[in-house]
């Protein structure tokens, strides 16, 4: 803790290092999250992978995530780009067919 000119405490975090907890932002179809992750050196995990556009724009969103990087002077490290699709939990098989015919 230190305290600056008006006398007010703050408090300085020493920044995590290597290796470290990763830490991932979710990314849809927008480029929040890819900026955000190439901005502070995050992982992405792109959940829309399955969808049409969701998979569209998933070389848009890598882009995305480098060119913030670079522009901060990093690299983005590609084993933290991470594709996630939907996928559907049933008791049975026979139940997630049921309910994926029905789309619920």
């Amino acid at each position: 803790m230190v305290q600056d000119a008006r006398g007010e405490a703050r408090l300085h975090l020493r920044p995590l290092s290597k290796p470290r907890v990763a830490s991932t932002i979710a990314s849809t179809v927008t480029p929040y999250g890819g900026k955000l992750a190439g901005r502070y050196d995050l992982g992405v995990l792109c959940v829309m992978a399955g969808s049409p556009n969701g998979y569209d724009t998933l070389d848009y969103n890598l882009e995305l995530v480098c060119a913030e990087a670079q522009h901060r002077a990093r690299v983005m490290d590609r084993a933290n780009y991470r594709v996630m699709p939907p996928f559907h939990l049933a008791d049975t098989r026979e139940k997630a067919i049921e309910k994926r015919a029905r789309r619920l």
